[in-house]
């Protein structure tokens, strides 16, 4: 899972919002889940001669979910906001890597309805790369440079994707070589555009 950080609220009543990917066994069954868990408060103790107090309706905690429809298994995914787009970059176990406009979901999540309710949406991607030789697990943006992305996969290539054009990426077609194996996981640096780590 990853965090979007300006969805959330560090100060009680808390709030987070985060994106996931599930690893079903039916090909069918997977998605990409965008969920807020809101209104959580601070646990009180409760000493041993206490009884305890019935939870006040107003202080329960609320969860809210809303997912696409994700082709297999989702290895990893990383979230950014490119301009005024909420995105998500999803491994899949077939090899292929995904990026999702979140809008859709996020939207979702403020219209009413039942709390425990899950809709599943079909979605295109924004775009995909079927380049790399195996599946992987290694995702970043750069925070420096929006829109950019490397993806790492199990055979040892990174591509880098540049924001290209009509709201696609221009991926590296030959990828960098260095690794002998695993591409476990890639990091931009805070503060080079052009500087990424990898192991």
């Amino acid at each position: 899972f990853d965090l979007l950080p300006e969805l959330s609220q560090p100060d009680f009543p808390l709030s987070i919002t985060a994106v996931a990917g599930t690893q079903a066994n039916k090909v069918a069954a997977n998605s990409i889940i965008v969920f807020r868990m809101s209104n959580m408060h601070s646990v009180k103790p409760v000493e041993d001669d206490e009884e305890e107090e019935e939870e006040k309706e107003e202080e329960k905690p609320v969860m809210r979910m809303a997912g696409i429809r994700h082709s297999g298994c989702v290895n990893r995914v990383r979230y950014s906001c490119i301009g005024p787009t909420p995105v998500v970059a999803a491994w899949a176990e077939s090899g292929t890597v995904s990026v999702f406009n979140l809008a859709p979901l996020l939207e979702r999540l403020d219209l009413p309805g039942k709390e425990k309710e899950v809709v599943r949406d079909d979605c295109s991607p924004l775009q995909t790369f079927a380049g790399h030789r195996t599946e992987g697990f290694a995702v970043d943006w750069s925070p420096v440079s929006s829109g950019t992305l490397a993806t790492g996969d199990c055979a040892g290539g990174i591509h880098v994707w540049r924001p290209g054009s009509g709201g696609t990426w221009a991926v590296s077609e030959k990828s960098f070589a260095s690794h002998t194996a695993s591409v476990e996981d890639v990091r931009w640096s805070p503060n080079e555009a052009n500087v990424l780590v990898s192991c």
